[in-house]
């Protein structure tokens, strides 16, 4: 990794660059961030750590798996460290589909319901987060609008004044299975990354960020069965 990356040009802040992996012992999402500590190798290679297929990474006295064994898309993380003015444009790029075909085979039923069961925990995530942030506006302009003792006075949601989430979504690959999710070739890397490219240059043509929106200042583009980007869901 070393080899790979000039740390040390990370480590000057032209670039911010914030990895997130899982502490083995509490199961807490830690975030490693090179705007507040130095990075090295370590901190990479522990935001990958998947298991059972990569030990875990030891930094300073902890040891690290995968962020994703807490969450695949921890765009909380983003929010929380964003500062108090930033308005934010997230590209969400997710390996787990909602959408896809009727299994017709074993291996089929265990992909389709791991995509399943990952893709909805994302869905719920992202909307829980856009609620509670639109929530914290609503608060914030029109505390008149809300009359209820249940509503929460304040959040620890410290996101800009506007965020959009594009979520990207990966398609499977043809001849896939139940563990394609662990499997690191080389030529399974190429695909995804080609897939990848023409997934984000899809959604810069499209920009649904760029639409009219009127009201909320969170929404979420979600890309539809048709394969374009949805309007923006407002949440309420």
């Amino acid at each position: 990794m070393a080899e790979l990356a000039d740390f040390d040009l990370i480590n000057q802040n032209k670039a911010r660059l914030t990895v997130g992996a899982t502490r083995v012992t509490d199961g807490e999402l830690v975030f490693f961030d090179s705007k507040t500590e130095d990075l090295g190798p370590e901190h990479a290679v522990a935001s990958g750590s998947l298991p059972p297929g990569f030990p875990a990474t030891k930094i300073d006295e902890d040891h690290y798996w995968d962020g994703g064994v807490v969450s695949n898309t921890p765009v909380n993380g983003l929010l929380d460290l964003a500062g108090p003015s930033e308005d934010l444009l997230i590209f969400m790029v997710d390996l787990w589909d909602s959408k896809g075909p009727l299994p017709q085979t074993m291996s089929e039923v265990l992909w389709r319901e791991k995509e399943i069961r990952y893709a909805s925990r994302t869905s719920e995530h992202i909307e829980a987060l856009m609620a509670k942030r639109n929530l914290d506006y609503v608060l914030a302009t029109h505390p008149e609008l809300v009359d209820s003792e249940q509503a929460p006075k304040t959040t620890k949601l410290r996101s800009g004044r506007k965020v959009d989430i594009v979520h990207i979504t990966f398609e499977p690959l043809k001849g896939h299975i139940p563990l394609s999710d662990a499997e690191f070739s080389r030529r399974s890397i190429r695909l995804r990354r080609e897939c990848g490219y023409e997934d984000m240059k899809q959604a810069l043509a499209e920009s649904p960020w760029t639409q009219q929106n009127e009201g909320l200042p969170c929404h979420y583009y979600k890309r539809g069965c048709e394969g374009h980007w949805d309007d923006a869901k407002k949440l309420e």
